[in-house]
């Protein structure tokens, strides 16, 4: 009896649902992985979202939307090359100047807006952003906005352009504009941010970093070749153009350490109230009631501001009318990308573009998984260079052509033979032919029925019995 007990609770505890804890949180909020340009666009879908950039991507002719996002963002040590940036996104909200006026601005760059998000991981190479507009516009590097988000252990690299006018506008090679904590950073840009209307006053805003807003900027090293074109206030800094601590500053800090910025910013303030703000780390610093903020081991010895004043030509890296330019292409290898260099023989004026994944030569793959017609194949070898694992994806095979019908040749008639008359076509038989024809052939079918089914022999012995009876 008392193992037939025990047993039955053996039972009950197989069948009976064992109640777990919660996973971890981590495990809750799985990343999604990135391995391709198009898997990287449904990011904007779901903006809330974890992702993790798998391999490099090369973004080559994709139109990007510049999605907004407040999940978090992982790029895993891995690079976006070739991204090319034409028009603000399709959110927009209210942006403050530094007299506290508002306006509603657009924002472009990677991200078009940041808000909680954090950003690590991820190197921009070779951004491409040229945006012209008719409306306020915050534009950056990896955002054109963010609110209280985080940007760690990240590179942008490229040349930016931004054409605006209409009160406010700002170019930047991190952040456009708002409240961020940039950590670790590597920013190298080409800025040219130009004022298209030289009638109408209005507040222009460039840093290596951000453009204007509340940002904290950390063990950051800014390379900057910046242009800026205006016909009203300059704002501009190696790391920020302004320091804008009231009100979006407020309750946050914005410290400044350990930062390196190198380079120079080029521009004119064709304005008849100049304040002409250009300085190695913040053009203009904006003081207020807040004063959580501070400078510690900057350096700027080989940051120059240059200010031009003859104002009939935009200020550009470019100098020539008449460029002769030449190409020089450096192809990839196993740790460095490839790129193409153009180089003005006239000014000098170099610049590098179209750059190209990493390369590795492999001799002897081994196929994974089989490409099909329905689904592309996975082979893996190992670099004949560096003893790299690469792994490559096959395409997809073809699909196998149906075979041709030949039709049979028709037989070729001399052209000196007379081609024969055409015959008319028969006619069908009347209907009553028919119906005589199908009657006599039932009547043949019966009798030869009738022959085949009569008893064998039954009409000689007719024949016999009549015989006996003489009858």
């Amino acid at each position: 009896m008392k193992r037939l007990i025990t047993g039955l609770l053996a039972l009950c505890l197989l069948v009976l649902p064992v109640w777990a804890e919660d996973p971890p949180e981590e495990t809750q909020q799985a990343y999604i992985q990135i391995s391709s340009p198009e898997e990287l666009l449904t990011m904007a879908d779901h903006p809330e979202g974890n992702y993790v950039l798998m391999k490099d991507l090369d973004m080559t002719g994709v139109d990007w939307p510049c999605p907004d996002f407040s999940g978090k963002f992982d790029g895993n040590g891995h690079s976006i090359l070739n991204l090319t940036i034409k028009a603000p996104g399709k959110s927009q909200s209210q942006v403050l100047d530094g007299n506290q006026k508002e306006y509603t601005a657009a924002f472009a760059g990677f991200f078009g807006r940041l808000t909680n998000a954090e950003v690590r991981e991820l190197n921009l190479v070779n951004l491409r952003l040229l945006v012209q507009t008719e409306e306020p516009c915050m534009a950056g590097g990896m955002a054109g906005c963010s609110m209280d988000s985080t940007i760690l252990n990240c590179s942008v690299s490229g040349c930016l352009e931004l054409r605006a006018h209409q009160g406010m506008f700002g170019l930047a090679g991190m952040v456009g504009y708002g409240v961020a904590a940039v950590g670790n950073c590597q920013v190298d840009t080409t800025l040219i941010c130009v004022d298209t209307d030289r009638e109408t006053g209005d507040e222009q805003f460039l840093g290596g970093v951000f453009g204007t807003g509340f940002v904290e900027v950390t063990d950051t090293q800014v390379k900057l070749d910046a242009y800026v074109s205006e016909h009203g206030y300059v704002h501009s800094g190696g790391i920020g153009g302004m320091l804008l601590q009231y009100p979006i500053g407020m309750g946050r800090t914005a410290y400044f350490r350990n930062n390196t910025v190198s380079g120079r910013i080029r521009f004119f303030e064709d304005f008849r109230a100049r304040r002409a703000y250009c300085k190695a780390l913040i053009g203009e610093l904006m003081k207020s009631m807040n004063y959580n903020y501070g400078f510690t081991d900057n350096q700027t010895e080989h940051f120059q501001a240059e200010e031009v004043l003859e104002y009939d030509r935009e200020l550009r890296p470019e100098t020539c009318e008449r460029p002769e330019i030449e190409e020089t292409v450096v192809p990839s290898s196993c740790d460095s990308f490839g790129y193409t260099r153009y180089t003005c023989k006239t000014c000098g004026y170099t610049y590098r573009d179209h750059y190209t994944l990493y390369s590795h030569t492999v001799t002897e793959w081994q196929v994974k998984k089989p490409a099909t017609a329905e689904a592309p194949g996975r082979s893996e070898g190992i670099c004949d260079l560096c003893g790299a694992r690469v792994k490559r994806e096959d395409p997809v095979l073809p699909e196998e052509p149906e075979p041709e019908t030949s039709e049979p040749a028709q037989p070729s008639v001399p052209k000196d033979l007379p081609m024969p008359a055409p015959t008319a076509p028969k006619k069908p038989l009347p209907k009553a032919v028919w119906m005589v024809l199908c009657t006599l052939s039932v009547v043949g079918i019966l009798i030869l029925v009738f022959i085949l089914t009569e008893p064998q022999g039954k009409h000689v012995k007719k024949r016999r019995r009549k015989n006996r009876t003489g009858k």
